[in-house]
């Protein structure tokens, strides 16, 4: 941590003022501690320093404060002193405590600049000095800098909106879509299959789907991916599936819907494909419609507690998810959801799980950690920037960093502890342990 002197008062709640020059957090700062008898040395307790954590750059001073008790009432100095996570001194500056001669208590508070430019969890300690030489106790705090849990990453080749994606062996792979090109509207869609791999951020193209679409959905099924309905350039709404075998890298065609459907979600479960709700392109449905591979044949499972599309949908532990998404306008949101089911595919049983903390269609949602996390997306607003994450086992919400820019569109992945999320030309990299939310 490097950065230059910064003098600020520290103001005292007792009788008198005390002033004491602090310095910002620096490496190799000159000072040092007394020494002396320990017969009645100055005591300090209380001590608390914030913030005790922030991201790499932040433009924020820090906050300290103690409260001190001598019996001599002779005060001299405080010593602030940082240590790295090693424990490596980096700093230690003594500063003058001026006009308290004959305090015998009193509480010390006061800022401090500090220089964010480095990552690391770091020590705060401090303690005071009497004109004796005599040292108090002393007491310590930490600080956690942490990187920026979103990062840039290298854009998809061929920019597109309402595409589908799912996670494989690693690698992400983004499914037809709307070509954003296209200075018309709406977007032409695409059969584009491009594929992104994390571990070297770069992009290759696979075999190109059977038909292309847009507003379609998909899922993994005993690594295959089963991509179901959309809107192609010829019709509003299809009822196609078409299945990806990443071995042989080729696409095949597979009994269609029982019928059309476009912006609904989809997940796997139980080695069966689940898609969900979505519109016949005209009215919005609350059907859920299961493919069993293996007879190569479409069930008509318990519908959706009510009507919506452009929603989400995560398996997790064996069940899936709906999040979101949109509906009857008579809802108290002005048609878009903020509910969340759990549909459990062994009893064919829906159950309510905790409400988002806001109404959201068409966003991005991954599972980390055996967590629930949803990104951007829209509602009265075009684009927005949430981050918002779903504990199963306790049933609740917390809001998480917020994505670094409004997103109308997006589709998120995870692959290995991280959740990619992609929109556009946009691809963002966002690591959950960063995160100081």
């Amino acid at each position: 941590m490097a950065g230059s002197l910064t003098k600020n008062p520290f103001t005292a709640f007792t009788r008198a003022a005390i002033v004491v020059v602090a310095c910002a957090l620096l490496p190799a700062c000159d000072g040092g501690s007394g020494g002396g008898d320990s017969q009645s040395p100055p005591r300090i307790s209380n001590f608390t320093f914030i913030p005790t954590v922030l991201y790499v750059g932040s433009v924020q001073p820090f906050s300290g404060s103690f409260d001190f008790t001598d019996s001599n009432g002779d005060l001299a100095s405080a010593t602030l002193e940082i240590l790295s996570s090693t424990g490596t001194l980096l700093q230690s500056e003594t500063i003058p405590i001026e006009d308290v001669s004959g305090l015998r208590s009193g509480s010390i508070e006061g800022l401090v600049e500090g220089d964010t430019s480095t990552a690391g969890t770091f020590t705060v300690r401090v303690y005071v000095t009497d004109r004796t030489g005599l040292d108090s106790n002393t007491l310590t705090a930490s600080i956690r800098i942490s990187e920026f849990p979103w990062v840039a990453r290298s854009s998809m080749p061929l920019p597109r909106r309402d595409f589908a994606t799912v996670a494989l062996e690693g690698k992400i792979y983004v499914l037809g879509g709307g070509d954003t090109t296209f200075l018309g509207t709406p977007s032409p869609p695409t059969a584009t299959v491009q594929v992104y791999d994390p571990a070297t951020d770069s992009w290759t193209m696979a075999n190109p789907m059977l038909q292309a679409a847009t507003n379609h959905a998909a899922a993994v099924v005993d690594g295959r991916i089963y991509v179901a309905g959309g809107r192609t350039d010829v019709s509003p709404g299809v009822r196609t599936l078409q299945v990806y075998d990443p071995a042989t890298g080729m696409w095949t065609r597979k009994a269609d819907m029982p019928s059309e459907r476009v912006d609904g979600a989809a997940t796997g479960a139980g080695g069966i494909f689940l898609f969900f709700g979505g519109r016949d392109p005209a009215m919005a449905s609350s059907t859920v419609f299961a493919y069993d591979p293996a007879l190569d044949q479409w069930s008509s499972r318990a519908s959706m507690p009510d009507v919506r599309y452009d929603l989400s949908a995560i398996g997790v532990n064996g069940k899936s998810y709906i999040l979101g998404g949109y509906g009857s306008l008579s809802g108290p949101d002005g048609g878009y959801y903020r509910t969340m089911y759990e549909y459990d595919p062994g009893t064919n049983a829906w159950t309510q799980r905790a409400d988002m903390f806001v109404p959201l269609a068409d966003f991005a949602v991954a599972l980390l950690g055996g967590k629930v996390y949803t990104a951007g997306g829209s509602n009265w607003a075009r684009a927005l920037d949430y981050l918002d994450v779903y504990d199963p086992a306790t049933n609740t919400w917390v809001g998480k960093t917020a994505l670094p820019q409004l997103l109308a569109w997006p589709r998120g992945e995870a692959v290995n502890g991280k959740m990619y999320v992609f929109d556009g030309d946009v691809t963002l990299e966002y690591t959950p342990a960063n995160d100081i939310l």
